[in-house]
């Protein structure tokens, strides 16, 4: 098992530039190095993180991610990025290949790896802080009681 090569999914939000994608694209380039078979995984239209589904703000942050991933295609220019990227419609069983680890990286990922079958791989949530900056405190907590192992970075 310890020269087992893994196959391991990252499940994104986005792939905007902010400093929690880029600790993920950090562990998956070392992954990748110790020559695991990893996967970047994001979705076309970004998930929706705000309270209000009629908020003109985020909806045109939604736009605006979603515009972008059309023009830039399938790349990601700010960051060396070693291990394999793929765009998919959204995070759903059937745009997902199978894995070993499938990991949700964001409080509304790890709702969407939740429901995935055992196929996808044995699921994982990476908690990198308390994300309630958009109000949604409740189905952040309420992702802390879904059936996932939990990663954290923070004795807290």
């Amino acid at each position: 098992m310890r020269n087992r090569k893994l196959k391991i999914n990252f499940i994104l939000p986005f792939k905007s530039l902010n400093g929690g994608v880029k600790v993920v694209l950090e562990y998956a380039n070392h992954l990748t190095v110790l020559g695991h078979l990893v996967t970047i995984i994001y979705p076309l239209i970004p998930y929706y993180f705000g309270e209000n589904k009629f908020s003109f703000k985020d909806r045109w942050w939604q736009l605006r991610g979603f515009a972008a991933n059309l023009l830039r295609r399938n790349k990601i220019n700010w960051f060396n990025l070693k291990a394999e990227l793929k765009r998919v419609p959204w995070i759903a069983e059937q745009f997902l290949a199978g894995s070993d680890i499938v990991v949700a990286t964001a409080w509304v990922t790890a709702y969407s790896v939740a429901g995935l079958s055992r196929s996808k791989g044995e699921k994982f949530y990476f908690i990198q802080g308390y994300e309630t900056w958009q109000g949604q405190i409740e189905k952040v907590d309420n992702s802390y009681r879904l059936p996932l192992k939990k990663i954290v970075i923070a004795s807290w």
